[in-house]
């Protein structure tokens, strides 16, 4: 296995001063990762939702490629995918039972870039820091469509907010097939549809911190003190309805999110 990436950093000062400061840095990195080879030549072992090939990613999606509700039925539809004589994917579009894996070219759980960034300011008393973090380009593959995205299999189960959207009348264009209770042939069984981007952005915390003036200090007869207010998963941009900060492979199943904190606090040095 092959695994090479790139790392960049730049920190920056922007006041530099006796009673003022200002400074930011950036950070920003990528990885490639890529099979070499296996025990045997032209050997692929299927680990849902992933396969590992040679000349593929340890994490590379392979599954059925989902088109969407037919317009006119309601039904689930998917791309055939079968390999024709000539070697090409026939893009035929099919029920789930006709439909092949295949390697979704492009779709892995390895971002395209990572990385944060961060500021830090102080005046007089005063400071304050923030540090974010960042990833895109890269595949999460949501279990959880299985049992809330279901089109109606399981009825008596908790449902996704998409269902909204499903198909209802001929000429609906959706991704989401029409609802039957006990439904069995719906699009919520392993496919790309469980697929979704991952790129997020986020504040990972946060802190503003006032420090006691010395005449107090001297006062209480300390050395030193200040009161704080912290923060930690603040603020979480993404496309997501989930935590986007999966396992590193990718796969999300109703995992416990990052929790959101704010604390409030006073250290004291006698």
């Amino acid at each position: 296995m092959l695994n090479k990436g790139l790392e960049l950093s730049v920190n920056y000062d922007i006041i530099k001063k006796n009673d003022m400061s200002l400074s930011v840095g950036l950070n920003w990195a990528n990885l490639h990762n890529e099979i070499l080879s296996l025990a045997n030549e032209g050997e692929q072992i299927v680990t849902r939702p992933h396969i590992w090939k040679a000349g593929y990613s340890y994490v590379q999606y392979y599954t059925r490629e989902y088109y969407g509700a037919d317009p006119q039925t309601g039904a689930a539809m998917y791309y055939s995918n079968a390999t024709k004589p000539d070697g090409t994917r026939d893009r035929t579009l099919v029920g789930r039972a006709q439909a092949q894996s295949v390697i979704l070219d492009g779709m892995t759980a390895i971002p395209k870039g990572f990385g944060g960034f961060n500021a830090n300011f102080s005046w007089k008393s005063l400071t304050a820091s923030m540090a974010w973090s960042y990833k895109y380009g890269h595949y999460v593959f949501d279990n959880a469509v299985d049992d809330i995205e279901d089109d109606g299999y399981n009825s008596y189960k908790n449902t996704a907010k998409s269902q909204l959207d499903r198909w209802q009348k001929p000429g609906d264009v959706t991704q989401v097939p029409r609802r039957i209770a006990g439904n069995t042939g719906g699009g919520y069984y392993d496919s790309s549809r469980a697929l979704k981007k991952g790129d997020y952005m986020r504040l990972k915390n946060m802190t503003i911190s006032y420090n006691i003036p010395d005449k107090i200090k001297n006062s209480l007869r300390i050395s030193n003190a200040r009161v704080y207010v912290a923060g930690n998963n603040l603020l979480t941009f993404t496309g997501l309805n989930f935590d986007p900060e999966v396992q590193s492979n990718g796969y999300y199943n109703f995992t416990f999110p990052s929790l959101r904190t704010i604390t409030l606090g006073i250290e004291v040095s006698l």
